[in-house]
């Protein structure tokens, strides 16, 4: 298998074909339109359609209505798509959200094998919903990590065991990871406006029963033929983009759970009838790309035209029969690769966080499984609601020095939140039992929550941290990234730019690597020395070294959002060069780990830290 870096360079370039598939169906429908033209003008009006003195300038002004109507259906689909994010499609499928204090044990069940995915990988924990509809389906959809989804249907919920559950999930992470998500989203966007014909011939017809002119008839009937078509295209176009990414989702199910059983006894349970899919919606077709099963009914004749390969094709890449082992089935619940006591606590060396960087494995999801069911009840209740979620992030800056705690505790009587202050304190106190390594952990964790915030309590919400954070009158580097990572997902883009001028990548990424060799603690003419023997490693070109002295936090959020743009493989290069510089003898600290994996998660690149 190709590893992370490689199928994101795979989904741009899928990305680039895409955009010369959708010109192309446009090419292709404008001409069956100028077709039907011709034989309106013929039939109905009585004009030669090859009389271009006559008709050329009309056929033009068709050609350009219709270009210019499909491209702003498309633009304005693809523009609704990427400012709501993956929750538009769930919404529009009728998906109901799944709070995380459900009192369902089923959803809070399927929230725990989310949550385990998101802490093991370093990501932050996307919306999860719940359709329903009695099938066995699931998608993912999103642009980015923040406004991800993760989608399941009751039928999942009812048919499916633990672990079967987990490779569904596992499945949908590997489509957000390698950037499926991102690309099927742009397909329905793009694919919209051809389908927009459709729309326009029905509402064209709509008023037959009031006389309307034969010509309008014709014509409406005409854009519901040529919008079936458009479908035609549009489901060739998702046909072609989608089928080996569903091969690639189920490896990966295996690879990050090391459980064939997971994914495989989904699929059979798929398998054992094709309607066990089918989703009783109507706007399930559109986005049957997105699903991990075909989720509406196709005529077998045109399974050519399918986006997923047959079930039995991908069982047997499996290596699975379509039929399950006679024996009892027993739950591979961390049985075989459970961590010890005190494992999460343990800072991994920095080879092995190499080796998770822009992957998951199954030690990983153990690892935030074990640490999960040792969460206090006091913190797992806390963390789900959206109130008192804050006073749980709140905690994750506050000091254990008593002088600046009681500063901090007037920066929450200041901003309101003197109601918070208990909580903030007991929670404190249990966070200081998981350790350092768990502050970035319960960020990701409270994040579901804090999304149900308004803009303005989330814009209180962050003041109150920057107050927390300028309390003892300085500014650590871990705490300025965990604001930014904060900011990152409560906030728009364009909020987030500051006044700092970024005035090239090298400047950008030159701020990263200097900032994780500052947290080591390193003397000025040592941290000069490290910066140096990074970029002869020649990972990536660099700017200058940023001192310390002339650190401006600021810039990290402006250097993190320029970066983000970077090709996958100059995002492996530079997390490469930062490992390398937040590592001192294959050690790292837990504040440069806690940094590294914000940066990762800030870049959209998982990091799966464990030891």
């Amino acid at each position: 298998m190709k590893d992370f870096f490689g199928h994101q360079e795979r989904a741009q370039y899928l990305s680039r074909k895409l955009a010369f598939l959708f010109l192309l169906a446009v090419v292709a429908t404008v001409f069956f339109i100028l077709l039907a033209c011709a034989g309106f003008f013929y039939v109905g009006l009585q004009i030669d359609p090859f009389d271009f003195s006559k008709l050329g300038k009309a056929y033009s002004l068709i050609a350009i209505a219709n270009t210019a109507l499909i491209g702003f259906a498309s633009l304005l689909k693809v523009s609704d798509l990427k400012q709501h994010g993956g929750i538009s499609i769930a919404l529009e499928l009728g998906a109901k959200n799944v709070s995380p204090s459900t009192p369902d044990s089923s959803e809070r069940q399927l929230l725990n094998v989310v949550e385990e995915m998101a802490i093991a990988s370093g990501v932050p924990m996307p919306e999860v919903f719940v359709l329903p509809d009695k099938s066995i389906n699931a998608f993912a959809a999103g642009n980015t990590y923040a406004d991800s989804v993760v989608c399941v249907t009751r039928g999942c919920l009812d048919s499916l065991s633990r672990d079967e559950l987990q490779g569904v999930v596992a499945h949908e992470f590997s489509h957000i990871f390698h950037g499926d998500a991102k690309l099927n989203m742009k397909i329905s966007g793009m694919i919209f406006g051809i389908l927009a014909l459709s729309l326009l011939g029905k509402w064209m017809l709509s008023g037959t029963r009031r006389r309307t002119p034969p010509a309008v008839i014709f014509l409406g009937f005409s854009f519901v033929a040529i919008g079936s078509l458009g479908a035609l295209f549009g489901r060739i176009i998702q046909a072609s983009l989608s089928r080996q990414r569903e091969f690639l989702a189920d490896a990966s199910a295996v690879q990050y759970t090391r459980n064939p059983s997971g994914i495989g006894g989904a699929l059979r349970k798929i398998g054992d009838g094709f309607e066990n899919s089918v989703i009783e919606n109507f706007h399930a077709e559109s986005y049957s790309h997105f699903f991990i099963a075909p989720p509406a009914m196709n005529r077998k004749s045109f399974s050519w035209f399918s986006t997923h390969p047959p079930i039995e094709r991908r069982l047997r890449a499996l290596n699975q029969t379509p039929r399950p082992a006679e024996g009892p089935k027993k739950s591979r619940q961390t049985e075989e690769i459970a961590p010890t006591p005190g494992h999460q606590r343990k800072i991994p060396s920095a080879q092995s966080v190499a080796l998770g960087i822009g992957s998951l494995n199954p030690l990983a999801i153990a690892s935030a499984h074990f640490m999960l069911s040792n969460l206090s009840r006091f913190l797992e209740h806390k963390a789900g609601d959206p109130y008192f979620c804050r006073a749980i992030v709140y905690s994750v800056f506050f000091s254990p020095d008593e002088v600046i705690q009681s500063r901090q505790r007037q920066v929450l009587r200041e901003n309101r939140q003197d109601d918070l202050e208990v909580t903030v304190l007991k929670s404190f106190e249990e966070l200081q039992k998981i350790g350092k390594s768990g502050r970035l952990v319960f960020i990701d964790h409270c994040l579901q929550a804090l999304r149900i915030l308004s803009n303005d309590q989330r814009r209180d919400f962050l003041k109150t941290i920057r107050g927390l954070i300028k309390a003892d009158q300085k500014v650590e580097l871990h705490e300025y990234a965990l604001y930014s990572l904060l900011s990152f997902h409560l906030l728009p883009p364009k909020e987030l730019l500051t006044e700092a001028a970024m005035t090239s990548d090298l400047d950008a990424k030159s701020i990263l690597v200097s900032s994780l060799i500052h947290i080591s603690g390193l003397e000025k003419s040592e941290a000069e020395e490290k910066y140096r023997k990074i970029i002869e490693k020649n990972y990536l070109k660099l700017g200058d070294f940023k001192a310390y002295e002339a650190f401006d936090y600021k810039e990290i959020t402006q250097s993190l959002l320029r970066l983000r743009k970077l090709r996958p493989t100059k995002k492996q290069a530079l997390l490469f060069a930062c490992l390398d510089a937040a590592s001192t003898d294959d050690h790292l600290n837990p504040e440069a780990l806690e940094l590294l994996r914000a940066f990762g998660e800030c870049l959209e690149v998982p990091i799966a830290a464990v030891g």
